[in-house]
């Protein structure tokens, strides 16, 4: 259940939460096409494009990443604390598993770090 500041609770059922997604494309469902997005201020998520690019990540002001796809081979990201190190900025990565149930808590920690710093 989504909280926001007007209200205490805000709930949809799938089917309006489906029509909100598909709004924008005029019913279709889409891909996303952005290389990344503020999905809350000062947090982003982006595509393997904009993770690889340590100049680009730098020219956003970005500090922090997180990998949640890290790994080798197709539908990793193989990128590592090396790379970002020569341009200031923090790594954490993991192999996600694409469950329901897969602990994301460990680099909540890192996130909250971060949003401190900022």
């Amino acid at each position: 259940m989504a909280k926001s500041k007007q209200s205490k609770s805000v709930t949809c059922t799938p089917e309006e939460l489906y029509d909100i997604i598909t709004a924008p494309s005029g019913g279709f469902q889409m891909l996303p096409n952005n290389a990344y997005d503020e999905v809350y201020p000062g947090i982003y998520v982006g595509e393997e494009s904009i993770g690889k690019s340590r100049v680009g990540l730098r020219d956003l002001g970005i500090t922090y990443v997180v990998n949640t796809a890290m790994g080798k081979g197709h539908f990793y990201v193989n990128i590592n604390h090396v790379m970002f190190q020569k341009v200031g900025i923090k790594f954490y990565g993991f192999e996600a598993m694409d469950m329901l149930n897969f602990q994301l808590t460990p680099f909540a920690d890192f996130i909250e770090h971060a949003l401190k710093e900022v």
